[in-house]
């Protein structure tokens, strides 16, 4: 029987690098927890992020054996385009201003992505004492990069 996650496929870090815009997706489908931030991303780490996602949002299932991994999407060719308009509304994002257009996008892009089984729009996260909704996302100044 082939393997589906050969862990030696370098295709393999595309789920990965995705996990982290994933989370900010998150935070950009839901204004109350980006009112939250204690400080703001910049365009050009979204942008990062969004690109190291690109991959993952363009694979296909019927690409599984080159791929090396079987795409979560539960709409491959709507993802795709989503996660081209998201990075098309960040090249123009301007810091602090959360947008309808960014907002409904990120929320389409959840869904259509698959990650999540459940897409809870009034999602809040169970913060320890001290914690923020900034400690739950990869940062500028976090030891993340893609790989």
């Amino acid at each position: 029987m082939p393997t589906i996650c050969d862990i030696t496929n370098p295709r393999i870090a595309e789920i990965a690098n995705a996990m982290p815009f994933r989370d900010w997706l998150q935070v950009l489908a839901r204004p109350h927890l980006f009112q939250m931030l204690t400080r703001q991303p910049s365009r050009e780490h979204l942008l990062m992020l969004c690109d190291a996602y690109l991959p993952s949002a363009r694979s296909r299932r019927a690409l599984a054996k080159e791929q090396g991994y079987i795409s979560d999407a539960k709409d491959e060719l709507l993802t795709t385009e989503l996660a081209e308009r998201m990075r098309a509304l960040l090249e123009s994002w301007l810091p602090h201003k959360l947008t309808p257009e960014i907002v409904d996008t990120a929320r389409a892009l959840l869904v259509a992505d698959g990650s999540y089984a459940v897409v809870d729009l009034d999602f809040m996260p169970e913060l320890n004492a001290g914690q923020t909704v900034d400690d739950l996302l990869i940062w500028p100044s976090s030891p993340w990069r893609p790989k």
